[in-house]
């Protein structure tokens, strides 16, 4: 138990051009999301985000909070691929 609890759990890298599905959860105090894309014909999580929102942000509608987390995980991937991707091209 204490050695599966010291492993590192690790991210898979993602695959370019393939479909990534943005999955999201707003609450009136935070917002997290999770990017999954199909790898190996399983889905797995390549970025999440985790936020706790500012008390300005905890004024916001439940529709611009969600706008704002799928920008924020959208933003999260794609420096993702940038970095990962960027030596190849």
């Amino acid at each position: 138990m204490k050695e599966k609890l010291c492993e590192a759990a690790a991210l898979p890298v993602p695959h370019p051009g393939e479909t990534v599905t943005i999955v999201a959860d707003v609450r009136w105090f935070s917002v997290g999301a999770y990017a999954v894309q199909n790898i190996d014909g399983c889905e797995q999580s390549v970025a999440y985000l985790s936020q706790k929102l500012l008390p300005n942000q905890m004024k916001w509608s439940t529709i611009k909070s969600g706008i704002c987390c799928y920008m924020c995980i959208a933003e999260v991937v794609h420096k993702y691929y940038w970095i990962t991707y960027s030596d190849l091209f």
